[in-house]
């Protein structure tokens, strides 16, 4: 995942469904995952499963951390203190957009969290020769 992208979330420029009915008609503007308006902000931090895989996470890196946007961007300001922590939620927010896009292209079927969490570990060992 490249910068350009995170960028493209903290603008709230990435094409979510209400991005994208800016620009031409969309029929169904709910998220996949959920039956709720999706956003940037609805699909990286406050839908059910971006919030139970955050949940999760700050688990397993032993952070005070909720889930929210502003939690997770502390870390990228400070990026080489929290390196580590960086690539972990890089690789959530990339998986989260991964996933949702197969299911919307390719009409991937929704199976739960752990799809997702392979998904998150499956990038961070192609990540890991970088």
């Amino acid at each position: 995942m490249d910068l350009i992208f995170l960028w493209l979330v903290t603008k709230n420029k990435t094409l979510t469904r209400d991005n994208l009915a800016k620009r031409r008609e969309v029929s169904d503007k709910t998220c996949l995952f959920r039956s709720e308006a999706e956003s940037v902000h609805h699909l990286f931090f406050d839908c059910c499963v971006a919030q139970r895989i955050w949940s999760m996470i700050a688990e397993i890196l032993n952070l005070n951390n909720n889930g929210n946007f502003e939690s997770i961007a502390t870390f990228w300001i400070a990026n080489k203190k929290h390196a580590f922590t960086n690539i972990i939620t890089s690789a959530v927010i990339w998986s989260l957009w991964n996933f949702r896009n197969k299911m919307c292209i390719q009409g991937l079927v929704w199976t739960g969290e752990k799809a997702v969490l392979l998904w998150i570990a499956r990038m961070l060992r192609r990540w890991k020769p970088m």
